[in-house]
């Protein structure tokens, strides 16, 4: 946590974190087709951890102060696209 909370504090992510590495990750069809592969993003797992805490935390403090809309599906617990397309069909 101290590493966390001083490249915080510091608003600054060490060089190491920032550094990905982009895959080519076969989908399907012909091989030799560039458009049948897709990027993928492989980054530090440190900077991962990071950043599920802080979005832990902004998903939190919204939903303690009721910050989010009734209208507002996808990426919060019991509230998917398809509990959306249920309301929205009712």
């Amino acid at each position: 946590m101290k590493i966390f909370n001083c490249s915080l504090d510091k608003k600054d992510l060490p060089t190491e974190w920032k550094t990905v590495n982009v895959s080519a990750i076969f989908k399907k069809g012909k091989k030799c087709k560039v458009n049948n592969y897709r990027p993928v993003s492989l980054t530090c797992v440190v900077c991962k951890l990071l950043e599920s805490m802080v979005k832990d935390k902004i998903v939190d403090h919204f939903l303690i102060n009721k910050l989010f809309s009734d209208k507002q599906f996808g990426f919060l617990k019991g509230r998917s696209t398809v509990t959306q397309l249920l309301c929205i069909m009712d």
